[in-house]
Formats: C-alpha cells, sequence, structure tokens
C-alpha cells in the first residue's frame, strides 16, 4: 500500500441509542486520531435518545417534563459524571475559556443539584411513620477524577454507623416530637449506649488495622448487646427504632464484609445468597430485616419478578452489598438531580457532543433482526420508520427557554409520513405501534452506507427475542443468559399541583439546602417518590395558569401472564388504562405519604384531586376528572423494562466481549459491568468495556470503580477489530 493510500476505515454499528450506546461511541471517539480509523453511526428507532432515560417536553401542556422514571445520579456515579464533564466541557469552553452563549446550562455546576434529604415511611404499631434525615456526604466533587482511598472503606461505614448518633453527619430522625421530661432522658441515655458502641468501633478502626479478626471479634460483641440489651427499647421507642435499625444494618454489613473476606474477593461471590439470605446469615435482627430501611437497594431497582410487589423483592446480595461499599467509597454530595430533565440535562450534551466530532445518527431505525452466520454478524435488518421530507438527516431537537431538548412526539412537518404518523397518534417507541415501515439491510462488507464491519449490540436483553431470534435458537448460552437475566415492567406517575409541597405536608427544614425531599417504599405499587418542584422553572406554563408544585411516582408493574405478540397494536391502550387507574386508586390513600393532601374529614386518606392541576382549565372537570391531565406512564416495552439483579445471575451476565461473534461487541446495563444493577451508570460503564472491547482503549484500570471489589478482573486477549491496513 503506497503513502497516497487511504487506510480503510472500519464501520461501526452501534445498535441502540440508549447510554450505553452512547457510552461507546463516547469512548471510541476519545481515541486520538479516531476519524482516521472508523466511521461509527448509532441507529434507534423513533425520533429521541436515551432509552429508559429518555425524556420529552409536552408542547400541549406547558411543555412540562415528561420521563419514564425517577432519574438521579449518585455520588459513585463516576463514569457518568466524567463523560459528562468532558461533553459540557467541549460545547461551552475554548481553550478553557467559557464561551459566550444564550444557554442556560453550560456547567456541570448548574446541571446537577446535590441533595443529601430523604424521606423513609415505615409502618409501625399500625400507622405510618415519616421519617427524614440528611445523608452522609463530603465537600467534592463526583466529577473531579479523583477516586477515594478503598482502605477508608470499613472506617467509612463504622463512621457512618457512629454518625446515627453523634449527629457528625445528621442522621435519619422519625418525624415525631422530641421527648420532654424524664422521657427526654431516656432519650439521651438511649443514644449514650449506641453512640458508645459504634464510637468504640470507630475509633478501633481508625487505628489502621490490618488484622481485621479482632475487629470481627468486637463488631460481634458490639451487635449482641445491641440486639441483646437494646432490642426491648427499640420495640418501645420510635426514635430509638430507627437508629437501632440503622446501626444494626450497618453493622450487620460490616459484619459480612468481614467475615467473607469481601474487599480480599470479587464481589460476584456473594452472589449466591439473597441479599436478605445474607443479612440472616450474619445475624441481622428480624426488626431491622422487615424495616423499609433495609428494602431501599431492591426497591430502588424495582427488583419484584414479574412485577409482582406484593411481597419482599428479590435481590442478590453482591449488588446489595456491593452499592453500600459505593456509597461509602463515593465524592461529593449523596445524590445529585438534574437541572432539568434527564434528556435535557444528560441524553442532550452527549449526542451534540458525538454530533461535533462527526458521529452519524440514523433516527427511526428500528432493528428488526442481528443475522448470525457462523462465528460472524453477517447482517443486520431494520424497519426504517420514517423518512425526512428533503431526504437530510432528521433534526431531532427543539429549544426550550433555550435549552436543547427533545419534543414528546416527532417533528411531524419534517417527515413524509408525518401526518399519517400525527392522523393516527402512532408511537413509534412501542414494539406494538401498528405501523409498518420500509426494509432495510445492511450487511458486513457491504459498500458505502449499505456495509458495516462491526457491531456493537446495545439493546436491551428484553428486546432479544425480537431482534436475535436466530442467534438464541443457535446459541444455548444466549438463551440461558436471556432466560436468567430478567427486566420487569414498570410504571411512571407524575402530577401537578396547585399547592405548594408545604402545604401538602412535606414543611421540612431544608436547612437553606438545594435538597429535596427522595424516598421508597411507601404503598405499593408506586414504591419511589420525589419532590421535582424545582424542575417548573424550565417548563413554559402560561404565568395566570402555573402549577405549583410537581412529584412523581416509580415503582413496578405486574407483567402479565403471557406478554402479547406484537401484533396485538391494543395491548399499550391497556396498559395506559390499567395504570390510570393504578394511579388514582393509589392516591386514594396518600395520606400516610402528604399527610395534609386532604382537608375533607369525609375521605382522610385521599388526595383532594381538586388540588391538582390543569393545563387546558377549559376541560378541567372537578374530583378525579382533573387526573386526566396529569402525566403516567406503562414502561411496558422490552427497551423500557428495568433489568434486574437476581441472585444466581450474574454468572449468566455476558462481558462486552464474550458474544461469540468475531465482530460483535455487547453493551448495556444487562452485561457484565462491575455494579450488575440496573442503572444509567452500569450502562454508561458497559459502554466503555464495550469500546475496551472494541479498539483496546480505555483500559481497565482507566474506567473509574471498575476494579472496586472485583481485583480479579482481566480484559480481553486482544480487541475485536483487528490491525488496520
Amino acid at each position: 500500500m503506497t503513502q497516497q493510500q487511504a487506510k480503510p476505515k472500519q464501520r461501526i454499528a452501534i445498535l441502540g441509542g440508549g447510554p450505553a450506546g452512547l457510552s461507546t461511541a463516547y469512548h471510541l471517539t476519545n481515541k486520538e486520531g479516531w476519524q482516521d480509523e472508523y466511521e461509527i453511526t448509532v441507529y434507534t428507532l423513533g425520533w429521541r435518545l436515551g432509552g429508559k432515560a429518555a425524556s420529552s417536553r409536552n408542547a400541549q401542556a406547558g411543555q412540562r417534563i415528561e420521563e419514564h422514571g425517577i432519574h438521579l445520579f449518585g455520588n459513585f456515579y463516576f463514569n457518568m459524571f466524567q463523560m459528562l464533564d468532558d461533553c459540557y466541557k467541549s460545547l461551552y469552553t475554548k481553550d478553557g475559556k467559557p464561551i459566550e452563549t444564550d444557554e442556560p446550562v453550560t456547567t456541570l455546576e448548574e446541571a446537577f443539584v446535590g441533595s443529601n434529604f430523604q424521606g423513609l415511611p415505615d409502618f409501625v404499631d399500625g400507622k405510618w411513620v415519616f421519617q427524614t434525615g440528611w445523608l452522609a456526604h463530603n465537600d467534592g466533587k463526583p466529577w473531579s477524577g479523583d477516586l477515594p482511598d478503598p482502605e477508608t472503606l470499613l472506617e467509612g461505614l463504622a463512621y457512618q454507623a457512629y454518625a446515627v448518633v453523634s449527629g457528625k453527619k445528621p442522621p435519619f430522625e422519625p418525624r415525631v416530637e422530641e421527648p420532654k421530661g424524664w422521657l427526654g432522658v431516656v432519650r439521651k441515655l438511649e443514644d449514650f449506649l449506641l453512640g458508645a458502641m459504634a464510637k468504640s468501633l470507630l475509633r478501633h478502626l481508625e487505628k489502621g488495622v490490618k488484622d481485621h479478626s479482632e475487629t470481627l471479634a468486637l463488631l460481634v460483641k458490639i451487635r449482641m448487646r445491641l440486639q441483646k440489651w437494646m432490642r426491648w427499647v427499640a420495640n418501645h421507642s420510635v426514635s430509638f427504632r430507627w437508629k437501632f435499625i440503622q446501626i444494626d444494618l450497618m453493622t450487620t454489613i460490616l459484619q459480612g464484609v468481614i467475615a467473607d473476606d469481601v474487599l480480599e474477593n470479587d464481589i460476584d461471590e456473594l452472589d449466591r445468597y439473597d441479599y436478605r439470605e445474607w443479612l440472616q446469615k450474619h445475624g441481622i435482627d428480624p426488626m431491622t430485616l422487615a424495616s423499609g430501611f433495609a428494602q431501599i437497594v431492591p426497591n430502588i431497582g424495582f427488583n419484584y419478578p414479574d412485577g409482582d410487589s406484593t411481597g419482599f423483592p428479590a435481590f442478590s446480595a453482591a449488588p446489595y452489598v456491593y452499592f453500600f461499599l459505593r456509597q461509602v467509597y463515593a465524592i461529593g454530595d449523596a445524590l445529585y438531580f438534574f437541572a432539568a430533565g434527564t434528556g435535557d440535562t444528560v441524553i442532550a450534551p452527549v449526542y451534540r457532543t458525538l454530533v461535533k466530532r462527526g458521529v452519524k445518527f440514523e433516527f427511526f431505525h428500528k432493528v428488526t433482526e442481528v443475522v448470525p452466520n457462523g462465528d460472524e454478524i453477517s447482517s443486520i435488518k431494520f424497519e426504517v420508520q420514517a423518512n425526512t421530507i428533503d431526504g437530510a438527516p432528521y433534526d431531532p431537537m427543539i429549544r426550550v427557554k433555550n435549552m436543547y431538548t427533545w419534543p414528546s412526539t416527532p417533528k411531524y412537518d419534517k417527515l413524509q409520513e408525518g401526518a399519517e404518523l400525527k392522523a393516527r397518534n402512532i408511537d413509534l417507541e412501542s414494539y406494538w405501534a401498528d405501523w409498518q415501515g420500509r426494509e432495510k439491510v445492511i450487511t458486513k462488507g457491504g459498500s458505502g452506507d449499505d456495509g458495516f464491519d462491526y457491531v456493537v449490540l446495545g439493546i436491551s436483553i428484553a428486546a432479544f427475542p425480537a431482534v436475535c431470534p436466530q442467534i438464541l435458537a443457535q446459541r444455548d448460552d444466549w438463551r440461558t443468559m436471556h432466560d436468567k437475566i430478567q427486566a420487569f415492567p414498570t410504571q411512571q406517575l407524575q402530577i401537578w399541583l396547585d399547592k405548594p409541597v408545604e402545604e401538602l405536608g412535606w414543611d421540612f427544614d431544608l436547612q437553606g439546602t438545594t435538597s429535596r425531599v427522595v424516598g421508597a417504599n411507601y404503598t405499593y405499587p408506586f414504591n419511589t417518590f420525589c419532590d421535582f418542584t424545582d424542575l417548573l422553572k424550565w417548563e413554559d406554563w402560561p404565568q395566570e395558569n402555573a402549577p405549583q408544585s410537581v412529584i412523581y411516582w416509580s415503582g413496578p408493574l405486574q407483567k402479565p401472564l403471557e406478554w402479547p405478540p406484537y401484533d396485538k397494536a391494543s395491548f399499550p391502550a391497556e396498559q395506559h388504562l390499567r395504570v390510570e387507574a393504578t394511579s388514582i386508586q393509589y392516591l386514594r390513600t396518600i395520606r400516610g405519604l402528604l399527610p395534609q393532601a386532604n382537608t375533607n374529614p369525609d375521605q382522610p386518606q385521599s388526595l383532594d384531586f381538586n388540588y391538582l392541576h390543569a393545563y387546558d382549565p377549559e376541560t378541567r372537570g372537578r374530583g378525579e376528572d382533573v387526573f386526566d391531565q396529569q402525566f403516567w406512564k406503562a414502561n411496558i416495552d422490552p427497551t423500557e423494562r428495568y433489568v434486574g439483579s437476581i441472585k444466581d445471575t450474574v454468572q449468566y451476565r455476558k462481558k462486552a466481549w464474550e458474544s461469540g461473534f468475531t465482530n460483535m461487541a455487547l453493551a448495556g446495563d444487562w452485561t457484565w459491568n462491575g455494579m450488575n444493577i440496573g442503572s444509567i451508570e452500569s450502562a454508561a460503564t458497559s459502554g466503555a468495556i464495550a469500546s475496551l472491547a472494541l479498539s483496546g482503549q480505555p483500559k481497565i484500570e482507566d474506567i473509574p470503580g471498575l476494579t472496586f471489589l472485583n481485583p480479579s478482573l482481566k480484559g480481553p486477549d486482544r480487541p475485536i477489530i483487528k490491525e488496520l491496513g
């Protein structure tokens, strides 16, 4: 080959426009000179990106933000934060200095709002007790690139236990009146006893001990005293009960970590236990195990097989312990909310950065089959759902209050099929859509846009029967993976109100911080909730008809006995009505969560539906009629379902380089990603690993947090992409 001849570029087809696919494209294009080596195209169905993290603006309802679920970042979401920090700097700085722009959010400090407050309802003595409090946090920034010292893990966990009673970091506190008189003396005595135990453990670990046999003996001694001497007090004191539960859970985890040598072995070794089994193995008190506090992590992951929330969740001990330890191995505020919608704050900057870098996007490309031939992927079939009028690439974005965002429907006026799509109200993101586009096939080695060389399968595992039927038929390992790694349907509810949350009962002292009420464990099926009133400023309501607050709920959704075939176009509407009925009934029993939601003594448990905001006052109606103008969603499509973390399944999660095909890498929170929890951080991490599998970059040690609790992890022998030339 002469110097004048250009090297052939390797064409990479990324299937799926969720966080995993976007992260893969981001990391591939971080490689210096990537444009000389690769052509990258992201294919996605419908008109927007984000997958389960997609959000949009409803132009018919004050440009309100509508989500798939409650989305936020933990302070250990290092991969997402560092990717977004780079994207924001790429878009809004030049030579390290800010550029002039009319956009309102241009830095991560503006894009993310720290929060350390949490609400935790629990049912005690026949009534709901709404406990609130502050989560452990520090002054760092999780996008700084710094990582904590793993050697401080045990000390950090002990410190959190000590903080519960010492006040060094604000603890959970039940919402009860402060005891007075002799009861106040008893309360101080309780705190002294608990504090002495927690402090003795902390002081021991502060010595930097390496031999933890002594620590284990001390823990067992402390916990025996705690459970033997103080259980009776916990049964008779609400305030003491919550402190007892927190210290018992934290010290149970600490004892289990030491006894099972978790810090020296791969966390996956705990996958043979359900989280409740593992906690019982290490002596957790039955009161603690039955409490809402112990169920938080499985609840926020919607880990209810088949969506059945009538019993306890099912969740592997490995991600359970991992999650708790990562909260200690973290930087910054405990939680980070987005300045606006997920699509606005998270997805749009990544998309715009990738476009700026030269990545191509093909919208309205629904994958219908990934076709194998021997040990390679030979072709990919699509249904092209719509075509632009002028044949130009589809521009998916709009601007609301100068912020780039995504509309709740396609831009019909830009599409050849727009009039029919609008008239029939076709949802192009639904696998049950009564719509048939044209077929398109790209082949391995094909010419131009009709070909590809390598594939990244970034579509959720629940879609595999539809998009990988031949692979499932031919490969036992793929069938087993699909059968073992379940993905659960969920549901989302958002209500806008004409009263502030303080008047509904959430009149907490947030101490002038940016924190808000967020929590889990109230009546099912909507088991997580959050105040998102701060988003109203980015919606576009008329001044004379603006809501005063907005609250979101998310939860598991019971799956049907059998998923219907995709030609049953009525199924989404049926599930929409089902979630509507569930939502109304849920709001009828809301007083335990919103104690001032109704002042009518005839309906003491119900929300007063007349508090709901109507974006169209002329069709407002009264009572439950006003609910028609709220937002609810059944997340039933295979690409919307929440990937579970059930015990004895991590062994079936394939790593990015383990597809079994010479030209395909895997990405998604269903793959092995270190955390192995359904989350946007897991998806982003999987994208970095997919890039590593394809190109050799980034290195394993350069993917933040990947080797944490996974010391034996080794990468692929060689990149999937062969030597160029």
